[in-house]
């Protein structure tokens, strides 16, 4: 099904407040146990066992897909055969047993920020330990600064830290000659730039520290990781990085790591448009709660995702609605009512009651699809757009109405040019 016109409701999106942690980092020895078994873990994450099952077939470049279905690495199921691109599982396990936990934490300043056509604010944290065993509960806005990282050493040897997203393999930080919790005499090959993930689910990002052989030259280190990132469509190959470099075979049986796991949000949604034709607000717009009641009220048809931000995977185009209202005075309750000209465009999480005379106007409605598909010759369907009001979330039964009635503002059909 098209997806519904974002004029039809108005959602609300709240940031994200930090409370008080209860984490595996309280119990060390505990804790190192169960994440190295989370590092081969064939079930944990959405490209493990469950992915084939949810999606039978992977999507080529281009085409329009459920962000559910979106793996460029279908075989392998854990973190640690995604990072050093292994699928011997035998020599996986064995390298889990001998990585030591790091500590990850995070301070960043309360800030704002626009996106999917929204400002939103986010809540300063300061100190926030990430337990690896969690998807945490904090916005990628508040994981965009630099964090802190420190593992034990051993005694002499340098490390190259490393952050990278575990779902695509793109870099996130790549740091050489580096000590435990000491950023600032780092050499950066590429510097910290947090999360960027635009999709509504969970993805693992990976911190590790691998001890060097001796030290780096940054600018022979720069040169092989951007020869990698420029034959490899800007992918980090860990393995291929540390055998360039002359790391020792078994300088990863030697490593720490910890891992920060995250839900995509709208900061990611808007920073992806930076280097992906993709457009993943609407998924975000979607999920809420009242949108999910409201179409099982109208019995329209819709498919949401099973996951924990649960959002309507039948969309397949962004719609924008614009409304123009000119000035106009008018009397209404026994006085005279000025009210100057306006444009409202929809914003599916703002919170704000707006007039219905700023939406008296028949509104300019535009069309774009999620992700950019391949060219096409061919005539495309035809489309019906409607403005409808399902009524207050607050009066919607607990069981569906077998005929229930909403009210239609307003309708469309046969629409074919999905420009405006």
């Amino acid at each position: 099904m098209a997806v519904l016109s974002a004029a039809a409701l108005i959602l609300a999106l709240a940031a994200t407040s930090v409370s008080a942690q209860t984490s595996c980092l309280d119990d060390l020895t505990a804790c190192r146990t169960a994440f190295q078994q989370l590092l081969v873990d064939e079930d944990k994450f959405w490209f493990g066992n469950s992915f084939a099952a949810k999606c039978p077939t992977v999507p080529a470049f281009g085409d329009t897909a459920n962000p559910q279905c979106q793996n460029p690495d279908p075989a392998r199921k854990t973190i640690l055969s995604r990072a050093l691109q292994s699928d011997d599982a035998a020599l996986m396990t064995q390298i889990s047993q001998t990585v030591s936990l790091a500590t990850l934490s995070f301070t960043a300043p309360a800030t704002e920020f626009y996106a999917c056509g929204h400002e939103f604010t986010y809540p300063a944290i300061k100190n926030y330990f990430i337990d690896p065993l969690k998807v945490i509960t904090l916005d990628q806005a508040q994981v965009d600064y630099r964090p802190t990282f420190t593992w034990t050493a051993a005694p002499g040897t340098l490390y190259t830290v490393i952050a990278i997203d575990i779902g695509y393999y793109f870099s996130h930080a790549v740091y050489i000659n580096a000590e435990p919790g000491g950023p600032d005499q780092w050499e950066a090959v590429d510097k910290y730039h947090g999360s960027r993930n635009g999709q509504p689910k969970a993805m693992p990002y990976l911190f590790l520290a691998i001890p060097q052989p001796s030290r780096l030259d940054l600018a022979t280190a720069t040169g092989v990781f951007n020869g990698i990132q420029f034959s490899n469509n800007f992918k980090l190959n860990v393995p291929a990085f540390l055998q360039q470099l002359g790391f020792a075979g078994d300088a990863t049986q030697r490593m720490a790591a910890s891992v920060m796991s995250m839900f995509g949000d709208t900061f990611g949604a808007e920073k992806s448009k930076e280097f992906s034709t993709a457009n993943w607000c609407p998924y975000f717009a979607s999920a809420q709660p009242v949108l999910k009641k409201a179409l099982a009220q109208a019995k329209i048809p819709a498919t949401f995702s099973t996951d924990a931000r649960s959002y309507l995977t039948s969309q397949t185009m962004d719609i924008q609605a614009l409304f123009s209202a000119s000035d106009i005075q008018f009397q209404s309750c026994c006085s005279n009512q000025d009210v100057p000209r306006s444009q409202l465009l929809v914003d599916p999480f703002s919170t704000t009651t707006q007039m219905p005379v700023q939406v008296r106007n028949k509104p300019r409605v535009s069309f774009s699809l999620l992700e950019e598909a391949a060219p096409s010759f061919t005539r495309g369907p035809k489309y019906s757009l409607m403005f409808v009001d399902l009524g207050p979330p607050a009066s919607f039964p607990s069981v569906p109405e077998a005929d229930p009635t909403f009210v239609i503002h307003w309708m469309a059909v046969n629409i074919d040019n999905l420009k405006t």
